[in-house]
């Protein structure tokens, strides 16, 4: 009896472990972003990228994500020129947004913004845009956002 009893906390135990997906993973937009990254079909992702800043500040973690997917489509399109301004405009929202207030939330979100903002920065046209780098310095990029608000 008392083996069973342990074998079934155990396994009681076990499911417990067993996370349940985090929000950003059952997020419609970025599943939407993540299947069109798999059939690699840019215009999905062009038109869904005001759904994608609808996200923030709401859902800064699904944000981020989301925006990762849509770079690695938009920055790997076949035909450059269509996805071109959508990924500038993208990779520099990106950069603008601010940090949540939550301390575990914002070091979630930097390594995300990171990972989408400096691989970017070798794409030439990204590099070589004045326009968005004085928009950018413009700003207080360093100020830290309540995701809340």
């Amino acid at each position: 009896m008392k083996i069973s009893l342990i074998v079934t906390s155990c396994a009681l135990g076990n499911a417990v472990l067993v996370a349940a997906p985090a929000d950003w993973e059952t997020n419609a937009i970025y599943v939407m972003t993540a299947q069109a990254r798999a059939s690699n079909d840019t215009q999905i992702v062009i038109r869904n990228l005001p759904n994608i800043e609808a996200l923030w500040p709401e859902h800064p973690e699904t944000y981020f994500r989301t925006a990762i997917e849509a770079a690695k489509v938009l920055a790997g399109a076949s035909e450059p020129a269509s996805a071109k301004q959508s990924l500038l405009v993208l990779w520099t929202n990106v950069l603008k947004k601010p940090m949540p207030l939550d301390d575990q939330l914002a070091l979630a979100c930097f390594g995300l913004k990171r990972d989408m903002v400096l691989p970017l920065l070798r794409v030439n046209y990204i590099r070589g845009d004045k326009s968005c780098w004085v928009d950018i310095a413009g700003r207080n990029i360093g100020s830290r956002h309540d995701s809340r608000a």
